[in-house]
């Protein structure tokens, strides 16, 4: 038999359960954040390293893989808005790829989640919130 090849496009943590989705889209509607229409809904994970053959990812895939399958705790503290992405940001502790760690929430219709890393205005929130996922990663 041949073995399959895997190959990792990304890791992180995500978001499996509705109770955190939905906390998210409560917290932008207490903070009159909309989606707008026809916007594409995300909130699938926050990436921690993007797979794009740097030494940098396998420094930060070997750091984190034995806590692959571990619930984590996540505390949204901020949220992000630009014409080309909604994100909420994550105060994360630990080595990470991006400058800002963030979960993805929408992008417009023909918009990517890797937008949410271009976004500049992000505020703080008063009272953060706390939601839950798993360190795993996506590949192909």
């Amino acid at each position: 038999l041949a073995i399959m090849e895997t190959k990792v496009i990304y890791f992180g943590v995500f978001i499996h359960d509705e109770y955190s989705k939905l906390a998210i889209l409560k917290l932008l509607q207490d903070n009159n954040v909309r989606i707008p229409k026809g916007w594409k809904k995300y909130i699938h994970h926050m990436t921690i390293a993007f797979n794009n053959g740097s030494p940098e990812f396998d420094i930060l895939y070997n750091m984190y893989k034995d806590s692959f399958g571990e619930s984590i705790k996540l505390e949204i503290d901020g949220i992000g808005v630009s014409e080309n992405a909604i994100a909420v940001r994550v105060n994360w502790k630990y080595p990470i790829a991006n400058k800002i760690p963030h979960i993805t929430v929408a992008t417009p219709p023909d918009g990517k989640p890797v937008n949410s890393n271009k976004i500049i205005g992000w505020e703080g929130l008063k009272e953060p919130i706390t939601i839950y996922g798993k360190i795993g990663h996506f590949a192909k």
